[in-house]
């Protein structure tokens, strides 16, 4: 039987673990073409509740768009206009978004990956406003004829734009117009969320309702895990499960990569404990420890003390007397300046005066190198 398990990737179907409350908040919102601002730390599972829930409002009728990287206003359409031509696979639908992108030189390809068509575009000679306008012109189109759900993901990439400053506040006077359409923005980078959504300054001030989405309740999601595992003929007992969820920091996709390896490195009726755990991380490790390695290669040696002492401690809240022992300095000044280190390289995060750790297994890898 194959691995039940999925990670690193949008999830639906019986893949997708329910989370019902949130659900049905967000489809509230979706059916009153409320916009709302979906956050949430990384790999929680926002886009996979998005679409959940605007399949179950709007029928597929989803708009979905990937900004992930973006740096130019021909990025953010391109990715649009891709993402259109995965609306609908009729001949009339393809023919009126190629009528309504007509300004930006559009074309029929076949995807590598799919082998489908899709929808591109060239606008590299064509102005960023007017580019962002024609894009947003194909979205009112749709609305109008359809009940659209428009999933803006990775939303906060716009800032990284060239001219953001300019071409946000073109996006948000077109999208406060769209009345036929809601809008979900989604990002996992908390602070810059808040800057556009919360800061008086930004043009996106008050625009859509937030919405958290945090660990699935251990219930939920442990009758969930027990259930895939069964069919397997795979047993975890309650303890495991729980050293699971605390392994993997309560967040969902990391639980899922877990139990991946758990699965990939038990057989049919084993029962799974603690050393079936210490199996799978070495499993996990395998994968990723060129990964790791390189990660620490980039760190000078006071650097790495610093991060080690961070593993063992499960991260950084206050600088302790205690943890600057263990980081082997009592220079406050240079172990902040490694902490912004691993924030910038994407091995740490801060949150609420905190420091932790990105990925929960690069912080089990350096405590078994201890």
């Amino acid at each position: 039987m194959n691995n039940p398990f999925r990670y690193g990737r949008v999830v639906g179907g019986e893949d997708f673990c329910p989370r019902p409350a949130l659900q049905k908040q967000l489809e509230g919102y979706i059916r009153a073409d409320q916009n709302a601002s979906i956050q949430g730390e990384r790999r929680m599972g926002k886009s996979s509740i998005a679409l959940a829930a605007a399949k179950g409002v709007r029928h597929g009728r989803t708009l979905h768009v990937d900004l992930l990287g973006i740096r130019t206003a021909e990025d953010f359409c391109k990715r649009v206009a891709a993402a259109a031509g995965r609306l609908d696979k009729g001949d009339d639908f393809f023919r009126k978004t190629l009528r309504l992108l007509s300004r930006l030189r559009p074309s029929l390809k076949v995807d590598s990956m799919t082998g489908e068509p899709m929808v591109s575009i060239d606008a590299s000679e064509t102005d960023p406003a007017d580019s962002i306008d024609a894009v947003f012109d194909m979205i009112a189109e749709h609305a109008g004829a359809m009940d659209l759900c428009v999933i803006l993901d990775e939303f906060p990439d716009v800032l990284d734009m060239e001219d953001s400053e300019t071409l946000v506040a073109q996006m948000r006077g077109r999208i406060q117009h769209l009345t036929h359409a809601c809008f979900l923005f989604l990002g996992s980078v908390r602070n810059r969320m808040y800057e556009l959504f919360t800061d008086p300054r930004s043009p996106f001030f008050k625009s859509a309702l937030l919405f958290e989405v945090g660990p699935i309740p251990d219930a939920d999601f442990g009758e969930f895990i027990q259930s895939k595992f069964e069919t397997g003929r795979r047993k975890i007992d309650d303890a495991a499960l729980d050293a699971v969820f605390s392994c993997a920091g309560r967040t969902p996709g990391d639980i899922q990569q877990l139990c991946h390896a758990l699965w990939e490195t038990s057989d049919e009726g084993d029962r799974l404990d603690a050393r079936s755990i210490l199996r799978a991380l070495d499993f996990v490790f395998a994968q990723e420890s060129a990964f790791y390695s390189g990660q620490l290669r980039l760190l000078t040696a006071f650097q790495e003390r610093v991060l080690v002492a961070a593993a063992a401690a499960g991260g950084v809240g206050t600088l302790s007397e205690a943890f600057m022992k263990a980081a082997g300095s009592a220079n406050r000044s240079s172990v902040k300046k490694a902490l912004s280190r691993f924030v910038d390289l994407g091995i740490l995060f801060a949150r609420d005066r905190s420091y932790r750790f990105n990925n929960p297994f690069f912080r089990e890898w350096l405590n078994r190198r201890l």
